[in-house]
């Protein structure tokens, strides 16, 4: 009797039209769709970012910009992409992506931007990876563990303007990158494959091979790792004689770089060079290495922080000699002194202005050199008279005199320089700054006159110092407009000072002065000095919105105070 009715029962279940399966909705078994869909200029964008996605999920075929970074995914099967015939924009970087095929990427003929950075790519790339996808401008492939290309790997990327295959296993040798995998490559532009070669042997040779370089005729920007080694291969060969078009190369993880006097013989259209992370080496003084750049106009030269040995002085300056007859306008040199011998900051710098005197030197950045230094009874620093940025910043100098009659900008943050400025100005004459940085010097006094014939002066930045009261003399800035005294020791400011910055305000109406982050006192004693902030809150900045503490102090000092 009970199996009669429930079998009655269970065919009056399925028969509800309630409970109709084939006029249910489709909503009622359909997952949410796990990314978030917006237009922007009327272009359908998907981002599944962030969302710990393993595999892809079903994208509407109208997308143009599709977002998958950041997730688990391990794997695309063959054709996920053969509808979304409208994509432009590809991100599938920081995921798991092992491998892939000729068939991964079918269907996106017309992407433009393909991210495949931060995987897990091994091995080789297969042969006609990107054969549909011949409207692709921009490909990046770097920080995977990539460690061969394939001759017919880039096939049908005609248009290609972007590769970076930096931070890979591709060593230059013609079994990991072959002579002709980069000749489809015919409209790059910009090669990035620097750090593939960082080898402990220093005396190893690390060259990009000739002819597989020699097919990128196209080519403006070459970023790579170099090494000359005690090899006698050039490290820009005749194969670099093919880019015509070659104006900016950053060579970088040079452990061993010999400069010889033909180094740049076959790149003589370079006017930007950056040599990053470098022991350099000059093999004969006096070879002018740089002088074949005719039309350089940017030249960095970083070392090693901590390696040695540095540079030697009279190599450096044979280097600079070189840079004469140049249009060189911007010249950086970083961790060029830091291990044992100190330099003379003096020396140094008047040869640079005696060798480059009648170059249109713009800029000249000479920092992170532990080992330079000034003494009081050095000659002045000189500067070539086109010089208008110069930047000193940390370079531990414990004192310094000046001769830079039309520098406008001025950087000498991250110094030891407050013993000194106590008792000294800088300045042997005056001058047409505009801007100087003095922070971070333990400066817990300056020199009355330090600024005085400034009258150029718009910003003075003196934050992380120990300085409890201005007491340098400011008639001369007429055209200050911030004096930033962040992070100090100033607990009030004294009648003297307040008289002074009140010249300041009255010279220029929109002058500012930063006072945050110091350890202002309310006692009776302060108050005109509180009263004189509360007064003239305009000329503060942080006062009235960033530094919301600072205003509620003194606000609440001041009541106090009254009561």
């Amino acid at each position: 009797m009970d199996a009669v009715i429930l079998t009655k029962f269970m065919m009056i279940l399925f028969s509800s039209n309630s409970l109709d399966i084939n006029n249910a909705s489709p909503r009622i078994f359909q997952l949410e769709f796990p990314c978030a869909k917006f237009y922007k200029k009327g272009e359908l964008n998907i981002d599944c970012s962030y969302k710990n996605l393993k595999n892809i999920p079903d994208i509407p075929p109208n997308t143009v910009y599709l977002n998958l970074q950041h997730n688990l995914i391990t794997q695309i099967p063959n054709s996920t992409f053969e509808h979304m015939t409208n994509l432009t924009v590809l991100d599938l970087s920081f995921n798991k992506l092992q491998t892939m095929n000729d068939q991964t990427f079918n269907g996106l003929g017309n992407l433009k931007h393909l991210k495949l950075n931060n995987n897990k790519l091994t091995s080789g790339m297969p042969n006609k990876t990107f054969e549909y996808m011949s409207w692709l401008t921009d490909l990046d492939l770097s920080f995977n563990t990539l460690e061969r290309i394939n001759e017919q790997t880039f096939v049908g990327l005609q248009n290609l303007q972007n590769l970076h295959l930096n931070d890979n296993k591709l060593h230059y040798n013609i079994s990991s990158i072959p002579t002709g995998s980069l000749k489809p490559l015919e409209s790059l532009t910009r090669l990035s494959i620097q750090n593939n070669n960082f080898s402990p042997k220093i005396f190893h040779s690390i060259v990009f091979p000739d002819k597989t370089i020699s097919a990128l005729t196209m080519l403006e920007i070459l970023e790579l790792d170099v090494n000359t080694g005690l090899g006698d291969k050039a490290i820009l060969g005749n194969g670099f004689s093919s880019l015509k078009n070659l104006y900016l190369l950053n060579a970088c993880n040079c452990q061993m770089f010999i400069l010889e006097s033909d180094t740049f013989k076959y790149t003589p259209n370079l006017t930007h060079v950056y040599l990053n992370h470098c022991l350099f080496s000059v093999y004969r003084k006096k070879h002018e290495e740089f002088s074949k750049l005719m039309k350089l106009k940017v030249l960095q030269l970083n070392g090693w922080l901590s390696y040695s040995p540095d540079i030697h002085e009279d190599e450096l300056l044979a280097l600079i000699s070189g840079l004469s007859n140049t249009t060189i306008e911007i010249l950086k040199m970083h961790h060029l002194f830091s291990s044992v011998y100190s330099v003379s900051l003096s020396n140094i710098m008047n040869n640079i202005s005696v060798e480059l005197n009648k170059t249109p030197l713009q800029e000249l950045h000479f920092t992170n050199n532990l080992k330079l230094q000034f003494n009081e009874w050095d000659m002045t620093v000189q500067v070539p008279p086109s010089l208008r940025t110069l930047n000193l910043c940390d370079n531990s100098l414990e004192a310094l005199k000046l001769n830079i009659k039309q520098v406008t900008s001025l950087n000498l943050e991250d110094n030891r320089l407050g013993n000194y400025l106590s008792n000294n100005s800088i300045w042997i004459q005056e001058n047409k700054l505009e801007y100087i940085s003095l922070s971070n010097n333990s400066i817990y006094k300056l020199h009355t006159t330090i600024f005085k014939g400034q009258k150029y002066l718009r910003v003075i930045d003196l934050r992380f110092n120990f300085l409890k009261d201005i007491n340098f003399d400011m008639t001369s800035l007429v055209n200050l407009e911030i004096l930033n005294l962040k992070n100090n020791q100033i607990k009030y400011l004294s009648d003297q000072s307040i008289k002074e910055l009140d010249k300041v305000f009255k010279n220029n109406v929109n002058a500012r002065i930063d006072l945050s982050n110091n350890p202002l006192q309310c006692s009776c004693f302060t108050l005109p000095f509180l009263n004189w902030m509360r007064l003239g809150h305009k000329h503060f900045t942080n006062f009235c919105s960033s530094d919301v503490h600072l205003k509620m102090e003194l606000f609440r000092c001041l009541i106090h105070l009254k009561m």
